[in-house]
Order: structure tokens, then C-alpha cells, then sequence
């Protein structure tokens, strides 16, 4: 899964990322993370696979051009090639004093500042479409998501906060609005702070984590065994890696399924509400088109009996066919036939 993490200057994009790694961030520009899993640590105890494969996050940054409806265009244009194709923003704001920031922290100013220019630079591509559609017309499913775009974003609402059905997103499919990718907010404290109030209406359903990056960049340098240790020491309660990729994954709504085996274990994202079928795509195309049935078991059943044969036998392996909507937490194994 790939984020993106942006943020405006001096707020500590950089710094979360090392957060992430452990790195300097200058040397290691995109951060791959693994979602730890502590029921995917107990699966591979059980099967003893010759691979463990977990979900990865990869994240980089990438820094707003600032300047307001001053901003040269082809700024813009480079940082929406840049961003392009993140499943999630991870917007950083600055609650504490850093050394490139020249003004007193002020969360809510440096949140309204860079959401107001997000929706600013998609509105200008809805009006382009809509100045254009006397030479150029639109199809009756895109125009119509357009204008309900712009409606939105006249509203000062970014288009992550609002519904929209599968046609309404085909109308918008290929046009780069960078306010459709949900966000997840990072609040920058102070060594020891707590997160200061932000208004809800200015949230737009953004989940929120507070962390002091200085100290959690410290703690990701240790060795893997001694950062939790040292997390719960510094008061973090675990390391930024940890709560970041835990709530990336609620923020976007995603469940873990799990395929397991003595070759591999692994996890497999998906949103919350996948058909089995689908889901099946997941681990390769052929499973969802020769998609059969398939047998399904919670992951707690399957340790508490020790194999797949035992939840067999005991008639806890459920057959379910292509409609079946998978949980958090079950194993699939799929039946096909191409």
C-alpha cells in the first residue's frame, strides 16, 4: 500500500519518516513499514513457513508548493505527479517548535492553510472540464460527478468527506483530484504534549495521532527488540511505526485475511465488505476467475485446534461461496478451477 506523507514546510514530514525507518529520510526516500500483526506472528509459529509475509506500507514524502491561487501552475502540476497514485495522505500539522519553521505552531491555521489549497487546486481542474465542455462535452456520468465535485469543493469541502457511488467515481476516474485520497492527520507534539482541540468541522472524518517524531525518530534508531521496551519508557506506549500503519489501516476502512500454508504465511488487505471472490483476486487473477468456493476459518479456531485437518474434522471449516463477505482476522483457502 503506498502514502504519501505531506504536510507544510517545517512541520516534520521528514522526520516522521525516519519515525518509520529509523533512517534518515534523505537517504531513504520512500519508507517501507511492515503492519505488525501480533496474529500473523502466532500463525507462523504454528505453520513454521519458510516465508512470513506481512502487509507493507510504503511511504514518501512530498512537500506542497505553497503560494496560494499565486502559485505558478506548473509547481502544482509537478506536485500532483508527484503524489499520484497514493492509496492515503499522511498529513503532518506542527503542534511543537521546529528549526525550519519560522512562525509559533498553530494546528488548526496550518490545517485550514494546506486543505484550503488542496481544494483550491482541484476545483481549478472541475472548472477547466466545465469551461471546456462547449468544445469539448463531457459524458452524462462524468458530468455529472464534475459538477457534484465542484458543488463540493465550493463548499470548502474536501471530496474525501462526501459519498460517492461507483458511477460517480468512474466520472472522476484518471482526473487526479488529490482531495478524493482520505488522510490520516499526525499531530507533531512536543516531548510530553497532548494533542490541542481541533474543531470537528475541520477534521472532515480524519482520524488523529498526536506523537512527538523527535522522540519517536530516536526510538525507531534502537534495535527491534528494544523499541517497544523503550517506547513505553519515553511514554509513547509503542512505536510510531506501529500506530501509524495500525491506523492507516482504519482510517482506509481495511481488513487482514490471511492464506496459510508450510510454504508461506500471509496477510492480504482488503476493504471492510470484500466478497470471498474478490478477495480471492487479491492473492492471484486466476483464483477470482476459476473462483469455486471457498474454506473459511477464524485464525483464533484454527490455533486453538492446530491444523486445518482439526478444524475439518471438527466441523468448524466453513465452505462459502463467492458472495460470502470476509472478517477481520479469517483464513481463506480458494477452490478453482481455470
Amino acid at each position: 500500500m503506498d502514502v504519501t506523507v505531506i504536510g507544510l514546510a517545517g512541520c516534520g514530514k521528514s522526520t516522521l519518516l525516519a519515525a518509520l525507518t529509523g533512517q534518515d529520510a534523505s537517504r531513504v526516500p520512500i519508507a517501507t513499514v511492515k503492519v505488525p500483526d501480533a496474529r500473523l506472528d502466532k500463525l507462523s509459529e504454528l505453520f513454521k513457513p519458510k516465508k512470513t509475509v506481512f502487509v507493507e506500507i510504503r511511504a514518501r514524502e512530498a512537500a506542497w508548493p505553497g503560494g496560494g491561487e499565486t502559485k505558478r501552475r506548473s509547481e502544482i502540476d509537478r506536485y500532483l505527479d508527484a503524489i499520484k497514485g497514493s492509496a492515503l495522505f499522511i498529513h503532518v500539522v506542527r503542534a511543537c517548535v521546529t528549526p525550519t519553521a519560522a512562525d509559533p505552531p498553530d494546528v488548526t491555521r496550518d490545517l485550514y492553510q494546506l486543505d484550503s489549497e488542496m481544494i483550491f487546486a482541484d476545483l481549478v481542474v472541475c472548472d477547466r472540464l466545465i469551461e471546456r465542455e462547449t468544445i469539448q462535452p463531457l459524458e452524462a456520468f462524468r458530468k455529472h460527478a464534475v459538477h457534484k465535485a465542484k458543488e463540493t469543493l465550493e463548499a470548502e469541502r474536501p471530496l474525501w468527506s462526501v459519498e460517492w457511488d461507483e458511477t460517480d467515481r468512474a466520472g472522476l476516474a484518471g482526473l487526479n483530484l488529490i482531495t478524493l485520497t482520505p488522510q490520516l492527520l499526525v499531530v507533531n507534539l512536543e516531548e510530553g504534549g497532548q494533542p490541542p482541540a481541533i474543531p470537528p468541522a475541520k477534521l472532515f472524518g480524519r482520524h488523529v495521532i498526536g506523537e512527538c517524531l523527535k522522540v519517536a525518530a530516536e526510538v525507531a534508531q534502537l534495535e527491534p527488540a528494544e523499541q517497544v521496551a523503550f517506547a513505553k519508557e519515553m511514554g509513547l506506549g509503542e512505536p510510531a511505526a506501529h500506530t501509524i500503519s495500525r491506523e492507516a489501516f482504519r482510517q482506509l476502512n481495511l481488513i487482514s485475511f490471511f492464506t496459510v500454508g508450510d510454504d508461506e504465511v500471509r496477510a492480504w488487505p482488503v476493504p471492510a465488505g470484500t466478497h470471498a471472490q474478490k478477495a480471492a483476486g487479491r492473492i492471484h487473477t486466476d483464483l477470482e476467475r476459476g473462483f469455486i468456493r471457498a474454506e473459511i476459518v477464524p485464525q483464533d479456531i484454527l490455533l486453538e485446534l492446530g491444523s486445518m485437518k482439526a478444524c475439518r474434522d471438527a466441523g468448524k471449516l466453513r465452505v462459502e461461496g463467492k458472495d460470502y463477505i470476509l472478517h477481520d482476522g479469517e483464513i481463506m483457502h480458494v477452490r478453482f478451477n481455470v
